[in-house]
């Protein structure tokens, strides 16, 4: 017989959004530019591999403050 899960604590609660601060995308951009896998990137920083790949996305949009 199948194992079930126990029901989530609170099931309509939705994650806090967490900002990403800019030289951990920085950071990101470095990585991805050397050839690393997004995968890597995202265990080595502790990220969710979508996350990597917005940040890869959006490398237009990030810059460096002058």
């Amino acid at each position: 017989m199948p194992v079930r899960r126990p029901p989530k604590a609170v099931p309509n609660a939705k994650r806090e959004r967490k900002a990403i601060p800019l030289d951990i995308k920085l950071e990101v951009l470095r990585r991805f530019e050397v050839g690393e896998k997004l995968s890597q990137i995202a265990k080595a920083l502790d990220l969710a591999v979508s996350t990597v790949a917005t940040i890869r996305d959006n490398k237009e949009k990030i810059t460096v403050p002058k």
